[in-house]
Protein backbone atom coordinates (compact mmCIF):
# COMPACT_ATOMS: atom_id res chain seq x y z
CA UNK A 1 0.00 0.00 0.00
CA UNK A 2 1.20 3.33 -0.79
CA UNK A 3 0.19 7.27 0.46
CA UNK A 4 -2.09 8.52 -2.02
CA UNK A 5 -0.94 11.84 -1.28
CA UNK A 6 1.44 13.80 0.75
CA UNK A 7 1.43 17.45 2.36
CA UNK A 8 5.28 17.84 2.92
CA UNK A 9 6.11 19.16 6.58
CA UNK A 10 9.15 21.45 8.07
CA UNK A 11 10.17 18.98 10.44
CA UNK A 12 10.57 15.56 11.17
CA UNK A 13 6.52 15.12 12.36
CA UNK A 14 4.82 12.26 9.92
CA UNK A 15 1.23 11.57 10.81
CA UNK A 16 -1.46 8.83 8.59
CA UNK A 17 -4.33 9.62 8.03
CA UNK A 18 -7.05 7.07 6.36
CA UNK A 19 -10.69 5.96 6.26
CA UNK A 20 -9.91 3.00 7.71
CA UNK A 21 -7.77 2.68 11.02
CA UNK A 22 -7.51 -1.26 10.14
CA UNK A 23 -5.59 0.29 7.12
CA UNK A 24 -3.90 3.20 8.50
CA UNK A 25 -1.89 0.99 11.44
CA UNK A 26 0.07 -1.42 9.20
CA UNK A 27 1.31 1.77 6.89
CA UNK A 28 2.03 3.36 10.06
CA UNK A 29 3.66 0.52 11.41
CA UNK A 30 5.64 -0.36 7.60
CA UNK A 31 7.00 3.37 8.15
CA UNK A 32 7.80 2.95 11.54
CA UNK A 33 10.03 -0.13 10.88
CA UNK A 34 11.66 2.39 8.07
CA UNK A 35 12.46 4.04 11.64
CA UNK A 36 10.54 6.97 10.54
CA UNK A 37 8.51 7.95 13.29
CA UNK A 38 4.62 8.07 12.99
CA UNK A 39 1.89 9.18 15.06
CA UNK A 40 -1.87 8.63 14.16
CA UNK A 41 -4.82 9.05 15.77
CA UNK A 42 -5.16 6.43 18.06
CA UNK A 43 -4.05 4.64 21.43
CA UNK A 44 -3.14 7.42 23.70
CA UNK A 45 -4.01 10.39 21.40
CA UNK A 46 -7.79 9.44 22.71
CA UNK A 47 -8.90 9.90 25.92
CA UNK A 48 -10.67 7.57 27.89
CA UNK A 49 -13.81 9.91 28.62
CA UNK A 50 -13.74 9.98 24.63
CA UNK A 51 -13.29 6.16 23.99
CA UNK A 52 -15.71 5.52 26.89
CA UNK A 53 -18.53 8.11 25.09
CA UNK A 54 -18.28 6.65 21.64
CA UNK A 55 -18.66 2.95 23.13
CA UNK A 56 -21.95 3.88 25.01
CA UNK A 57 -22.94 5.58 21.71
CA UNK A 58 -21.96 2.47 19.60
CA UNK A 59 -23.99 0.44 21.75
CA UNK A 60 -27.00 2.77 21.92
CA UNK A 61 -26.65 2.97 18.16
CA UNK A 62 -26.14 -0.38 17.13
CA UNK A 63 -22.94 0.28 15.90
CA UNK A 64 -23.68 2.69 13.37
CA UNK A 65 -23.51 6.37 15.35
CA UNK A 66 -25.36 9.09 13.28
CA UNK A 67 -23.06 11.46 11.51
CA UNK A 68 -24.96 14.49 13.17
CA UNK A 69 -24.02 12.84 16.47
CA UNK A 70 -20.54 11.70 15.64
CA UNK A 71 -19.49 15.42 14.83
CA UNK A 72 -20.71 16.27 18.53
CA UNK A 73 -18.63 13.79 20.08
CA UNK A 74 -15.46 14.28 22.21
CA UNK A 75 -13.99 11.45 19.48
CA UNK A 76 -14.94 13.93 17.40
CA UNK A 77 -13.13 16.89 18.85
CA UNK A 78 -10.21 15.32 19.81
CA UNK A 79 -9.39 14.30 16.29
CA UNK A 80 -9.91 17.22 15.16
CA UNK A 81 -8.24 19.24 18.09
CA UNK A 82 -5.16 16.46 16.82
CA UNK A 83 -5.42 17.15 13.02
CA UNK A 84 -4.70 20.94 13.91
CA UNK A 85 -1.84 20.12 16.16
CA UNK A 86 -0.18 18.08 13.14
CA UNK A 87 -0.32 21.36 11.19
CA UNK A 88 0.67 23.91 13.43
CA UNK A 89 3.58 21.60 14.18
CA UNK A 90 4.08 21.86 10.40
CA UNK A 91 4.45 17.58 10.85
CA UNK A 92 4.20 16.20 7.14
CA UNK A 93 0.99 14.07 6.37
CA UNK A 94 0.62 10.57 4.68
CA UNK A 95 -3.07 10.29 3.40
CA UNK A 96 -3.55 6.42 2.74
CA UNK A 97 -7.09 7.59 0.98
CA UNK A 98 -10.04 4.99 1.21
CA UNK A 99 -8.33 1.58 0.09
CA UNK A 100 -11.12 -0.33 1.00
CA UNK A 101 -14.10 1.78 -0.38
CA UNK A 102 -15.89 2.28 2.79
CA UNK A 103 -18.54 5.14 2.69
CA UNK A 104 -17.65 8.59 3.58
CA UNK A 105 -16.54 9.01 7.32
CA UNK A 106 -17.30 12.36 8.94
CA UNK A 107 -13.82 11.72 10.84
CA UNK A 108 -11.54 11.58 7.59
CA UNK A 109 -13.93 14.21 6.06
CA UNK A 110 -13.10 16.49 8.28
CA UNK A 111 -9.01 15.53 8.67
CA UNK A 112 -8.57 15.93 4.94
CA UNK A 113 -10.42 19.18 5.08
CA UNK A 114 -8.25 20.94 7.23
CA UNK A 115 -4.85 19.11 6.24
CA UNK A 116 -5.90 19.84 2.38
CA UNK A 117 -8.12 22.21 2.01
CA UNK A 118 -10.49 22.11 -0.70
CA UNK A 119 -8.04 19.68 -2.82
CA UNK A 120 -9.81 16.50 -3.17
Amino acid sequence: MSAKRILPGTNDNVAVIGRNMDAVKPFADALGKQGIEVETFSGSKISKAANDAFKELSTRYGGKIPDDVLVNTKMFSENQAWVEGIMNKGGTVADIGNPFDAGKSVFYEMEKSIIFGGIK
